[in-house]
């Protein structure tokens, strides 16, 4: 498990950003089931008042995408992914959502150094297994009424969390 979660080893896969969208590309094109699950998980989800959104793990953006026409309009969105290669496929993901949006690549240790209650939704797609460790921080962050939505591969992926909110 230490050597799925080793930040080098993540980086290294995950750096030939151009090749990670050209496989999005090919599994939306392939896929019999067309629906994309980001917008799913954020069907009858009211977000028109959130502004301060942090994206954990967010690649190049693909679930800020999502959130296009869902946020408040003065929304500011903020990425973190551990490979700096994401950057500029995310802020222009941010763009084309009509957000404003920044980016570090200093890992999910920052998030300790975080006001509490500074954000008002957390999203994560596909990543929180290399830090579920964090869900007590990610909470913290929120705001009070905020929300924290995430998505992974498959149901058994993630026992680490039901046990976390057992």
């Amino acid at each position: 498990m230490a050597e799925l979660l080793d930040n080098k080893k993540i980086r290294q896969v995950f750096r030939k950003v151009q090749k990670h969208l050209l496989i999005e590309q090919l599994i939306r094109q392939f896929s019999i089931n067309k629906e994309d699950i980001r917008k799913t998980a954020l069907t009858r989800t009211d977000l028109s008042c959130c502004k301060n959104v942090l994206e954990l793990g967010c690649a190049f953006g693909s679930f800020t995408e999502s959130l296009k026409d869902r946020l408040h309009p003065a929304a500011e969105i903020t990425g973190w992914d551990i490979v700096p290669e994401c950057k500029p496929f995310f802020l222009n993901a941010c763009k084309n959502a009509g957000y404003a949006g920044t980016f570090s690549s200093s890992g999910i240790n920052r998030i300790k150094k975080q006001p509490s209650h500074s954000f008002d939704l957390v999203i994560c797609s596909f990543a929180l297994y290399f830090f579920a460790n964090m869900i007590p921080e990610i909470a913290r962050v929120l705001k009070k009424d905020g929300k924290f939505i995430t998505i992974t591969h498959y149901q058994s992926n993630m026992r680490e969390l039901i046990e976390l909110t057992r």
